[in-house]
């Protein structure tokens, strides 16, 4: 309850699948504060959080360490949570201490270039792209877990070639299963999912019905038509494999590349994706990365086949 989790007398019957990532990690945050411990690390765990709920989530986390007078270390790269939950930052980078000073002090006062490079304001320029060639419509869907945990009802989005359409809302409204539902990872109970005939120019009819596309032909479209970009990159990758494997396998199955053709193309993924060292890192577990190079390499495995959609 004091999480804003949703139904919280009935939320504990749901598997980990059933929930948002967003609930997901309310549910662990509850998990780790229950036994009133005396200190208690909190890892990036608002990182899946839409804002609104993040904000209260945050405001529950500082209520609670002041409330049992517990010490927290709170780990994260984001700043606006930094200055909302800290008494006092510590920089640390490529695992040394840069500075350390209050949180009143540092953001107006940053005594080093890298400590200021991380408060200063980025942006991105974006050019204007008016087509409106249609790549996919996804039509009326509904979908669900099962039988029991219905998410969507009546969507559509219609997704221009060469543009980006956002999809926003707080954590359980249905943003991931959305994505989830085009790539036929969830059930549907009806609607319509189309790939236009730009984004299957091997197809003739210029609206593939993905909602009824058979399994095999939906094995072949994800992996050359559609790239995905999973939100836990610990489930995406698979542990017992080198990220060299992982890149280097789709390569190899979807695009019939040699296993010297395939490793060329993934170390030029993963320097695309600016992961430092990329040779190193081919041979390296995906426990062994950082959670951000983790995120970059299921970013990179998107990216391998050159997808028509992202």
């Amino acid at each position: 309850g004091a999480l804003n989790l949703p139904d919280p007398d009935h939320i504990g019957d749901r598997y980990p699948h059933q929930v948002s990532g967003g609930q997901l990690q309310r549910v662990m945050t509850a998990m780790a504060m229950s036994p009133r411990p005396d200190l208690i690390v909190f890892d990036e765990p608002t990182t899946a959080l839409d804002v609104t709920t993040q904000v209260e989530v945050l405001s529950s986390m500082r209520a609670i360490v002041e409330e049992f007078n517990t010490a927290a270390i709170y780990i994260t790269h984001d700043l606006a949570v930094v200055a909302q939950m800290a008494d006092v930052i510590k920089v640390l980078r490529y695992g040394d201490e840069v500075e350390e000073a209050e949180t009143r002090l540092m953001p107006s006062e940053p005594k080093e270039d890298y400590t200021k490079t991380l408060w200063s304001v980025r942006s991105l320029e974006k050019p204007e792209d008016k087509s409106d060639d249609i790549a996919l419509s996804i039509n009326n869907v509904d979908a669900a877990y099962g039988k029991s945990v219905k998410v969507l009802h009546d969507v559509t989005i219609n997704i221009p070639r060469g543009r980006t359409v956002s999809v926003v809302g707080e954590s359980g409204s249905g943003k991931s299963v959305s994505s989830l539902s085009l790539m036929r990872l969830v059930e549907f109970g009806g609607g319509k999912i189309a790939g236009g005939r730009l984004l299957f120019e091997r197809q003739n009819d210029p609206a593939v019905d993905l909602a009824r596309t058979d399994q095999d032909v939906m094995r072949e479209i994800r992996g050359n038509e559609i790239g995905m970009i999973f939100q836990e990159p610990m489930t995406a990758l698979n542990p017992v494999f080198t990220v060299g494997r992982q890149l280097t396998e789709g390569l190899r199955l979807h695009k019939n590349m040699s296993k010297s053709q395939a490793e060329a193309r993934a170390l030029e993924l993963l320097t695309q994706v600016r992961i430092p060292e990329p040779a190193r890192r081919m041979k390296q577990y995906p426990h062994e990365l950082s959670g951000g190079m983790r995120q970059r390499v299921v970013i990179a495995m998107a990216l391998a086949c050159s997808p028509r959609l992202l």
